[in-house]
């Protein structure tokens, strides 16, 4: 059973899945975000994180800002290999605190920022009847043992308890500064710092062939079956059994795992009369983790090496806000993600999870002041996956999707402003075929298809405070 060895791996490594953003990278990282999607020009608060360069058109003063979201993603698999119970698989991923905060300190041609959130990951994720690569192999286990019936030992049917659920998140501790070259112009230095941690848990169990409605342990059933055979003379056979009966026990996962990486980041912003334009650059994050096994764990070790990379691509982000009347405004932002610059390794078929190009995203936002108080905005987000169709798998696909958010923006006072929104995310289904020339099963069985979608609802809510405004102490000409 070395395969079951290797999905197992790939269960574990879907975990890594960002909620919006690239294959790696969440950007969903402030309320202002869900409510409109378009935020790479931003000169709020929650540029911090978006355009970082821009934050030299607050007013002086201290600015703190507190943000969380609750995100639900579901997860459907559906699969036509003709041996398997059941033809469809569904997955739960949830994050109920899901927080980011901002943090500014302006003071004339300069602004020193920090902030905090869940760069990657971010949620739990559980997979209650497992996945179909799972149970196909366990499946196929029922055509190729049916010569038992000869030795008085029918396999007919199987079964099987498998179950996962994990945790991951790559938090974001950020920290730089702006400085305002001129009425136009001004540029950002800073950095992420990203200790990041997974944790998984599960298995697979109690594993059972044997005749239809008369299932029992697939190790007693074959190691009885082997003994039979010996007794036959079947010596090669019986041989054959009990390295098959060795390889069907319980399997435990119960591992950790840590590591830390810096993304540099720079930024540039140019502000006119009523448009700004934003533009940042994070480069490569180079990640290495580190597994650290519990004492219940007894598979781990044979899944993972001791220390494995998990780098995050470079991105490119784009933004322009205009003020088309006092209280209207629109914004564009384009994201591209360099993925064709990181390693992705192979997926759990032994495919090459190649790139054919990088993800990329457009997002358009629209904000209305309806008092001076109170204004409402929309957003609509396009995302183009760039990976090929060798890159799917049940346990790491990405697809296209198409996100739009609503939300408000209330200033209760001169110092509160509070910030919610909701957005919904459709993914397009991806559908992959299975042939004979990487998979063994479709050799047996013919080829088939899998298709694989899912769908994510947010809500979001987040306040900014600005706790104290002072003036400049140098003169003024």
């Amino acid at each position: 059973m070395k395969k079951l060895a290797v999905l197992i791996t790939g269960t574990l490594l879907l975990m890594n899945a960002a909620f919006a953003g690239g294959i790696l990278t969440n950007t969903n990282q402030s309320a202002q975000f869900v409510r409109m999607l378009s935020r790479n020009a931003s000169t709020d608060l929650d540029a911090v994180y978006f355009n970082p360069a821009g934050l030299t058109q607050l007013d002086n003063g201290f600015y703190f800002g507190l943000h969380n979201q609750t995100i639900f993603q579901n997860r459907t698999i559906s699969s036509e290999f003709p041996l398997l119970h059941n033809s469809e698989y569904k997955g739960e991923v949830f994050a109920p605190v899901f927080p980011s905060a901002f943090a500014v300190y302006k003071l004339d041609n300069w602004a020193f920022s920090a902030g905090f959130g869940p760069n990657g990951g971010g949620g739990s994720a559980k997979y209650d009847t497992g996945l179909p690569s799972f149970e196909k192999q366990i499946a196929s286990l029922v055509p190729a043992l049916a010569g038992l019936s000869a030795l008085g030992y029918p396999v007919a049917d199987y079964g099987v308890d498998i179950s996962f659920e994990g945790t991951s998140v790559f938090w974001g501790i950020q920290a730089g500064a702006t400085y305002k070259i001129n009425d136009i112009f001004s540029v950002f230095g800073g950095a992420r710092y990203l200790p990041s941690v997974n944790t998984y848990n599960g298995g697979i169990a109690n594993i059972k062939i044997g005749p239809a409605g008369a299932l029992v342990n697939a190790q007693t059933y074959l190691t009885s079956a082997a003994q039979t055979a010996n007794q036959y003379g079947q010596t090669a056979q019986a041989t054959m059994l009990l390295a098959l009966s060795a390889g069907l026990g319980d399997k435990r996962v119960d591992v950790k795992q840590t590591g830390a990486g810096i993304t540099p980041i720079i930024g540039f912003n140019i502000h006119l009369e009523k448009l700004n334009v934003g533009l940042k650059y994070e480069h490569m994050t180079t990640l290495i983790l580190t597994n650290s096994p519990s004492e219940n764990d007894n598979y781990s070790a044979q899944l993972f090496p001791e220390k494995f990379g998990n780098d995050i691509p470079a991105i490119i982000s784009v933004g322009a806000d205009y003020m088309i009347t006092d209280a209207l405004k629109i914004s564009g932002s384009f994201n591209e993600y360099m993925d064709k610059w990181v390693g992705w390794g192979n997926n759990v078929y032994g495919q090459h999870r190649s790139i054919d190009k990088n993800y990329m995203e457009l997002a358009l936002g629209v904000e209305y002041n309806l008092t001076e108080e109170f204004a409402v905005s929309a957003g609509y987000m396009n995302s183009n996956t760039g990976v090929s169709e060798q890159y799917q798998s049940d346990f790491s696909y990405s697809n296209d999707s198409y996100t739009a958010g609503v939300g408000f923006q209330w200033n209760m006072n001169d110092r509160l402003v509070l910030d919610a929104g909701m957005m919904l995310t459709t993914y397009k289904d991806e559908t992959k075929t299975f042939d004979a020339s990487f998979d063994d099963l479709a050799k047996n069985f013919g080829p088939y298809t899998e298709t694989y979608g899912k769908d994510t609802f947010t809500f979001a809510f987040g306040l900014g405070y600005k706790i104290a405004e002072f003036k400049s102490k140098r003169k003024r000409r």
